[in-house]
């Protein structure tokens, strides 16, 4: 089974079980009676199944540029890339996030910039 694809998480807030718990063993406390109030054993459940996997993520951006309104991040976003964002002097100017690429000692690297946080 290399190399399959199992499954592609591409659902905000999707989940998939690859593989099954065993059974959960008694713990001490269904061995307590009255004449033996704290037993020092219990007993070891099923084994599940195993599965070796291999995940891959994939990104919008490898740097995420986050902040407050009007911190500067599109202004730091167009000076260090190509991208033009829209810049003004009001709060909430970036309505979505700018992506630009950045060339860094021949690497490239993609930057966002985040709309600004709110307290």
């Amino acid at each position: 089974m290399e190399g399959n694809l199992l499954h592609d998480l591409d659902t905000i807030g999707e989940k998939v079980r690859l593989c099954l718990g065993g059974r959960g063993g008694y713990g001490n406390a269904h061995f307590a009676s009255a004449t033996r109030r704290s037993p020092t054993f219990a007993e070891n459940g099923d084994v599940g199944t195993a599965l070796e996997v291999h995940l891959e993520l994939k990104l919008v951006a490898d740097i995420g540029i986050i902040g407050v309104p009007s911190a500067g991040k599109s202004t730091l976003i167009s000076c260090i890339t190509q991208v033009r964002p829209k810049i003004a002097d009001y709060p909430f100017t970036t309505l979505i996030p700018n992506l630009g690429v950045m060339e860094f000692k021949g690497k490239t690297m993609v930057l966002e910039d985040v709309p600004g946080l709110i307290a």
